[in-house]
């Protein structure tokens, strides 16, 4: 993979809050801005 400004890239990850309500989940990514990053999943574990 080639890197070209003003590419960017996720280097740390943590999760702040896991949300059950799928409509919450979704409201919140709705209003995801800047250089937040909302990961929505079905699955119950991440890796």
């Amino acid at each position: 993979m080639i890197l070209t400004p003003p590419s960017q890239y996720v280097d740390e990850v943590s999760l702040i809050k896991a949300i059950q309500d799928p409509d919450e989940a979704t409201k919140e990514l709705l209003k995801c801005r800047d250089n937040n990053i909302i990961y929505h999943t079905v699955l119950f574990k991440i890796k």
